[in-house]
Formats: structure tokens, sequence, C-alpha cells
């Protein structure tokens, strides 16, 4: 499970914004629904990612993207598979 804080450091309401969670170098992709977020507030919000049996351990890359119609976000973390 992924949490994943998410700030609206602006002066208006964020609506329908919608999480993406992916590791692309496994072909892993998960959306959330649409949610709001309130002027000049932060929500934590929970995603689970279902690994494949079998990967190679190691490092991978993690995509985070939060979006709308009005707005486009990207952050990578990087995560440890033992």
């Amino acid at each position: 499970i992924a949490k994943v804080d998410i700030v609206n450091s602006g002066y208006q309401k964020m609506k329908d914004v919608t999480l993406i969670l992916s590791i692309p170098e496994l072909g892993i992709k998960k959306t959330s629904g649409l949610f709001d977020i309130k002027k000049n507030k932060q929500i934590s919000k929970q995603i689970s990612l279902e690994l494949p049996e079998g990967i190679d351990a190691g490092e991978y890359d993690v995509k985070i993207t939060v979006s709308n119609d009005a707005m486009y976000n990207v952050a990578y973390r990087t995560i440890d598979i033992k």
C-alpha cells in the first residue's frame, strides 16, 4: 500500500483530481477515483499496488501523477524490493 500526501497550496478548490501510481519497468499502473481538495489543504490517499510474483529484487522507480483538467504534476520515488 502506498500513501501519498497531496497539497493544494493554491487559492481555489481542486476539483475532480486523479492520482495515478505506476511502475513502468514492471508494467504496473493503478488509478484512484476522482476526489476534490479544498484550497490551502492537504489530504492523504492510499493506493494498493500489487506486485507480480517472481520479480527481481532491486530498486524500481514509482511514477506518481496528480492531475485534473487544470493541472498535471509528476513526482518519482524509488522503492527497494527485496
